[in-house]
């Protein structure tokens, strides 16, 4: 049973769904639900292997589970109509998931950059950050209630298909730097050391699927959705949606310096967002 959220995690997932590869040899069973359901799946251990945020990774692994991969990396943009980061100062910054990973991240990036900010008070030398969802994003465009946004692919291709003039003002990954988003979770003992290599063989294909078989991403994505979840992603899905989507496999265990690093980083902001991780966490290859 393989869960992931619907989005960029759902991508990076792909190529096993469009060949319904076999896990361990075993029938699989896969389904794209919606974010606010994937946590739960990990935490009642209803799932085998699930992609969740890191972040909420740390919180449900527990004894039951190892970080097998980091499976997407960021994928936030700031929205805007023209200017870049510095021209945001003085007006508000409305941000998506505030007061999660979205939203940390962005106060991280801001404090990088040795930009005051505030989530209360706005002034002529800060930015003020204001909590909004993706779907109040392209009214607050039309309307010009807002400038600039903090907004994830695939939305914010989405988003700058309704609204004209609006294009990518600030690319977070560049301005803040790789970190870490979502990461695959496995049950331990699950699968033994030679099933698991098959598996690591498989998931460092999706890269290249995914740059070779376009028309047949969002057809996999479509069939594997739980039922009366719509899709953030459309059949409008093309090269560059899939690049800001940042979909990049890498073993988990070679990346602990990244992740531990972030992982930190966002304990600083908001001590309860994350828990720091216990060693024998990300799994090993023998």
């Amino acid at each position: 049973r393989v869960y992931m959220p619907d989005g960029a995690p759902s991508l990076s997932m792909v190529s096993l769904m469009a060949d319904d590869y076999k896990i361990g040899g075993v029938t699989t069973k896969y389904k794209i639900v919606g974010s606010d359901k994937i946590g739960g799946l990990v935490a009642n251990k209803q799932a085998d292997l699930a992609v969740l945020p890191l972040n909420l990774a740390t919180k449900v692994c527990g004894d039951d589970y190892q970080i097998l991969s980091v499976m997407t990396w960021g994928n936030l943009y700031i929205l805007g109509k023209s200017g870049n980061l510095n021209d945001i100062i003085g007006n508000n910054l409305y941000v998506i998931n505030l007061n999660n990973v979205p939203g940390l991240t962005t106060r991280l990036m801001l404090e990088n950059e040795n930009i005051p900010y505030s989530l209360t008070e706005q002034k002529s030398d800060n930015i003020k950050l204001v909590a909004t969802t993706a779907n109040e994003v392209i009214g607050g465009f039309l309307s010009d209630k807002m400038k600039y946004a903090v907004v994830a692919e695939p939305a914010v291709t989405k988003i700058m298909s309704k609204v004209s003039g609006l294009s990518v003002v600030g690319d977070m990954q560049e301005i803040y730097g790789e970190y870490p988003q979502s990461v695959l979770v496995v049950k331990k003992k699950l699968l033994n050391n030679e099933k698991m290599q098959k598996l690591i063989a498989k998931l460092s294909q999706n890269s290249d699927y995914l740059q070779n078989n376009l028309n047949n991403v969002y057809k996999t994505i479509e069939k594997y959705l739980e039922k009366g979840l719509v899709s953030a992603f459309t059949e409008n899905l093309n090269t560059t949606i899939i690049e800001r989507c940042n979909v990049n496999f890498k073993l988990a265990i070679n990346e602990q310096e990244k992740i531990n690093n972030y992982i930190s980083n966002l304990k600083r902001i908001e001590p309860n967002s994350c828990n720091q991780l216990t060693s024998g966490v990300f799994y090993e290859i023998i």
